[in-house]
């Protein structure tokens, strides 16, 4: 289940069900080779005013740097 609302995340995990945001997806996405680069998304949704924290953010560049398509 992909959700990024937190209360929605909240209900989703207590019911169980694995949850997977948008940095997720993305990550997900570069390691199956749908993307090449993660960050040019990231930068795009931060354009957008998509909040992701900036922990995150460099969390996820680092982790796209080890995956190898």
């Amino acid at each position: 289940m992909i959700l990024d609302d937190r209360n929605a995340r909240r209900i989703a995990q207590q019911l169980g069900l694995k949850v997977i945001g948008t940095v997720g997806m993305l990550l997900r996405a570069k390691q199956k080779g749908v993307i090449a680069e993660v960050k040019p998304l990231l930068t795009a949704l931060a354009q957008v005013d998509f909040h992701i924290a900036k922990p995150l953010v460099e969390n996820a560049l680092r982790l796209a740097l080890r995956i190898v398509n």
